[in-house]
């Protein structure tokens, strides 16, 4: 509701359908939980209401991040076919990647970071004009998203329990798992790309700037 808020007008409908597109996501949760993390939900059916209210709001603010950071103009020509089949595509991409990372032994979170990566620079390679939107969209969520779990660390001291210590790689910053800074860093900058990738947009430059090819 505070990034609803916040954000500009003209972004506000596309700040709710990134997060809308986002949600289904919820249901990979069945992949990481309890191995990598084992939250207490109100109800589970593949994923539970908490996870949905997650993606949602990590997508939509994600979104925002990027293009609150950027201040760039937007253009937003979304074509419904290709929309989905851009969706899709993403989607089962990014389930074989991740797939493949733990059957070669990477942790949960390793795969999902991989998978992340690897859909992040495919688009870049695509549309390599959407690098300032990657890095702005990585650094802007990844504050937030630190910002906030260190608050709940500070205020519920046994949050950290939620965590599986085994299924971590180790190191802590700030008195937070390496893993979920690395994990805000690579969705903060793959679903802002991913959605403008599905919307079809392009960045436009400031004026006098050379318009990219």
């Amino acid at each position: 509701m505070i990034g609803l808020g916040v954000c500009p007008r003209q972004f506000r409908s596309t700040m709710i359908l990134s997060g809308v597109l986002a949600a289904p996501f919820a249901l990979t949760s069945a992949l990481v939980v309890p191995e990598y993390w084992n939250p207490a939900r109100v109800a589970v059916f593949l994923a539970g209401p908490e996870d949905i209210v997650f993606t949602f709001a990590s997508a939509s603010i994600a979104w925002l991040a990027s293009v609150w950071l950027l201040r760039h103009r937007i253009t937003l020509l979304p074509r419904p076919r290709r929309m989905i089949w851009r969706y899709i595509g993403g989607a089962v991409g990014g389930l074989v990647v991740g797939g493949i990372s733990c059957r070669l032994g990477g942790s949960p979170n390793t795969s999902t970071v991989a998978a992340f990566s690897a859909l992040t620079l495919i688009i870049l390679w695509r549309r390599r004009w959407f690098w300032s939107l990657a890095f702005a969209g990585s650094l802007g969520y990844a504050i937030l998203y630190v910002s906030v779990l260190k608050i709940w660390y500070v205020l519920v001291p046994d949050f950290v329990a939620q965590w599986n210590s085994r299924a971590l790689w180790g190191p802590v910053i700030f008195g937070l798992p390496l893993d979920e800074i690395v994990w805000a860093a690579a969705f903060g900058a793959a679903w802002p790309v991913f959605a403008m990738y599905l919307f079809d947009s392009k960045l436009l430059p400031a004026p006098g700037s050379p318009t990219p090819r």
